[in-house]
This record gives C-alpha cells, structure tokens and sequence, in this order.
C-alpha cells in the first residue's frame, strides 16, 4: 500500500511492504542540457538490512529503512550553457520555479542538495564533498573508509588462503605417508 506523499518532498513515499524490488528510473534532462533522457535500474530494498543483528533492529525499530545507493553519470564534453548549469552556485542558472530557465513544467521540483560543494552544503558544484553530511552520505570520507575496508578485506582473505595452503599441504603429505606405508 502506497499512500499520498506531500507536495515537496520528492522521491519519498510511505509504504508497507518487505521484499526487494528491481525499479526503473528514467531521468529527462533540461532541454538546455541536449541530453538524452536515461534509464537506471534501482533495487529497492523494504525490509531492515544491515552488517550486524543491532543494525538490522535499529531500523525495525525506527521504522525507517535508509537505502543508499551511489550512482554517478558522467557528461563528456557538455555544452556550455548546460556546464554552466552543473557547476554554479545555488539558483544560478536556473529559472523563476526551478525549472532551468525555461518557466516550462509547473509540476517540476528541483531536488534539493543536488551536486554538492567542498562543504557538504546545499551550494551546488562538480566537486564531491571531503566529508559526509545528513543530506549527502557519499565523500571523499565514505571513500577512504570503503577503501579501508577493502584492504582490510584483501588481508583477511589473504590470511584464509595462508592457511587454507598450509592445511591442504599437511593432508597431502598425510596422503603420501598413507600410500608408502600401508597398514
């Protein structure tokens, strides 16, 4: 069951539901833009997930699951007006209604945050962010602690194939002391 969400918050809604579910996005630019519209697929997750069994009742707890997931779209060689568009500051660049310009679209919203700044903030820029805030989880920080984890996930399984070689190598010289001498 969806219900109704309140004119101003895009991309929310409130549902009841468990499972996960593959959605399709499609993104349609600002006609200043001269880019195609774009297609993403999004697996919606509606159930409490989490590392750890704490994690997992946190959220079943708040009633709230938080899902994020990085994307990134790459523009090579935008046209000016457009580039000027992604990298101002605040409403630079943008019509009366947030609409690029145009005064087209009564029903469009712009999505607050957008790209962010060196600060985290709500000015816009092509720069990510150095450190994480509530309304933007991906930064250089959420960078360097995944790839942290990466290598301390490289070092784990590093350490099993160790040992996995040195136990493999006792049962085959095991096997050999087996075949020379029979019982």
């Amino acid at each position: 069951m969806v219900e109704d969400v309140p004119p101003g918050k895009p991309f929310e809604t409130r549902a009841s539901g468990w499972g996960e579910f593959e959605i399709v996005i499609k993104i349609f630019y600002d006609p200043v833009s001269n880019e195609k519209a774009q297609t993403f697929y999004h697996q919606l997750k509606l159930h409490a997930f989490g590392i750890t069994d704490a994690e997992k009742d946190a959220m079943t707890a708040s009633g709230e699951i938080t899902s994020w997931q990085y994307e990134e779209q790459v523009f090579n060689e935008p046209y000016e007006q457009f580039y000027e568009v992604l990298t101002s500051v605040g409403g630079k660049g943008q019509g009366q209604n947030g609409t690029g310009g145009r005064g087209k679209g009564k029903g469009t919203k712009v999505m607050g945050g957008g790209m962010v700044g060196r600060d985290g903030g709500a000015d816009r820029g092509a720069l990510i962010p150095l450190q994480n805030s509530p309304r933007q989880p991906f930064s250089r920080e959420t960078e360097r602690l995944e790839i942290k984890r990466l290598v301390e996930a490289q070092k784990r399984v590093e350490e099993m194939t160790r040992e996995l070689a040195k136990e493999l190598k006792e049962k085959e010289e095991t096997l050999r002391r087996l075949r020379q001498d029979p019982l």
